[in-house]
């Protein structure tokens, strides 16, 4: 069986690997326009980004910065399933910490897209999906229990 020769990146790839790491913060649609992709910018962004070359190219500027390298994001996504919301109350400041549900359920989306189990078309769904479930099914879901059932046990769930 031959081995099928690595494509290189297309000049719309590269200007999409440097749209990301200008402005990493983008939407796909953001990031698709500033490569140069005109009809459907986010659905194209999001496939070349599933390209072996793209997926290897991100993989070693990710490897020679030492904020993204793996060990690194994996303590940041852990954090960010732990956010808080602090405020400062009353004469004496008393210190009030409150989860934050809403930045808790960015970070799980951004886990599972890491994971390749969410695409962008299937976000919607899963904020639905996300708005219906305690914290405890979420730490259930992030510790790798099944969506599915997580959810068909919160729906079972005595209020």
């Amino acid at each position: 069986m031959k081995k099928r020769k690595r494509r290189p990146l297309t000049e719309k790839q590269k200007k999409l690997i440097q749209a990301i790491q200008k402005k990493p913060d983008s939407t796909l649609d953001e990031l698709g326009r500033r490569a140069g992709y005109s009809k459907e910018a986010r659905h194209n962004a999001w496939r070349a980004l599933q390209s072996p070359a793209v997926r290897t190219r991100m993989a070693q500027i990710m490897e020679n910065d030492p904020e993204l390298r793996d060990s690194s994001l994996l303590k940041t996504l852990k954090e960010g399933l732990k956010a808080e919301d602090v405020r400062y109350v009353g004469m004496g400041a008393r210190r009030v910490a409150e989860k934050d549900y809403a930045v808790r359920k960015e970070y799980l989306q951004l886990a599972f897209r890491l994971r390749g189990d969410l695409t962008p078309e299937e976000a919607a769904p899963v904020n639905n999906f996300l708005m219906k479930i305690s914290m405890t099914g979420l730490a259930r879901i992030a510790q790798g229990e099944n969506p599915s059932s997580v959810l068909e046990d919160e729906k079972n769930k005595p209020s």
